[in-house]
C-alpha cells in the first residue's frame, strides 16, 4: 500500500513539474553544410510528410535536462512546438538548404517518419542532447525506396542553453540523412 502511495506521489510530481516548466523557445535554422544538391530530383518532386512522435510520452513538447552522474531531472522545459515537428522542419531546412523544390501534392517521393527517442544531459559543463528518428522514403505507390534510423547527438557549453544543444543535435541528424549514399541514390541519382 505505502508502495502505491509512493508511486503515485512520484507521479503526481513528474506532472506538476512538468506543467511548470519554463518555456524554451527554438528558433531552428539549419546550419550544416551537407554539400548535396538537390535542385534535380530526376525521380520526380518530394513531399515532406508530417512526422509522429513514437516516444512512450503524453507531452511530446517536453524536454527534461538530466545530471549526468545520477540520471535525475535538473531542469525541465515545455518547448514551443513539438519536437517531432522540429525533426521534420530540419530536414525540409535541409533539403531547401541544398536548393530542393519540395511540393505539398503532386509528389513522385514522400519522406515521412517518427521521432523515436530524445534524451539530455548535463556533464562536463556541457549539455548533450540526443534525437533519434526513423524515416521512410516512398514511391507515390507506396513502394518503399528508403528506411532508416537517423541519428543526432551534439554537446554545447552549458552557458550556450538547451535551445542551442537541440539545435546543433538537429543539424547532426539532418546530415546523417543527407550523408547516406544509399538515400541520394533514391533521390539524386
Amino acid at each position: 500500500m505505502f508502495c502505491k502511495f509512493l508511486l503515485a506521489l512520484s507521479l503526481s510530481l513528474l506532472t506538476v513539474s512538468a506543467s511548470a516548466a519554463e518555456t524554451l523557445a527554438i528558433d531552428y535554422r539549419y546550419g550544416g553544410d551537407h554539400g548535396v544538391d538537390f535542385s534535380s530530383m530526376p525521380r520526380g518532386p518530394l513531399k515532406v510528410a508530417a512526422f509522429g512522435d513514437a516516444r512512450d510520452s503524453d507531452k511530446p513538447q517536453f524536454i527534461a535536462v538530466q545530471n549526468a552522474g545520477d540520471g535525475e531531472a535538473r531542469d525541465g522545459y515545455q518547448l514551443s512546438q513539438p519536437l517531432a515537428e522540429l525533426v521534420r522542419s530540419a530536414l525540409v531546412q535541409g533539403f531547401e538548404n541544398g536548393g530542393a523544390s519540395l511540393v505539398k501534392d503532386g509528389e513522385k517521393l514522400i519522406l515521412s517518419g517518427e521521432l523515436t527517442e530524445l534524451h539530455s544531459e548535463l556533464k562536463n559543463a556541457e549539455i548533450e542532447v540526443t534525437i533519434k528518428a526513423k524515416v521512410q522514403l516512398s514511391s507515390q505507390s507506396g513502394s518503399q525506396l528508403f528506411s532508416s534510423t537517423l541519428f543526432g547527438r551534439q554537446s554545447v557549453a552549458e552557458d550556450k542553453g538547451l535551445a542551442a544543444a537541440v539545435s546543433a543535435s538537429l543539424d547532426a541528424l539532418v546530415d546523417s540523412l543527407f550523408w547516406d549514399d544509399y538515400f541520394l541514390m533514391q533521390v539524386v541519382d
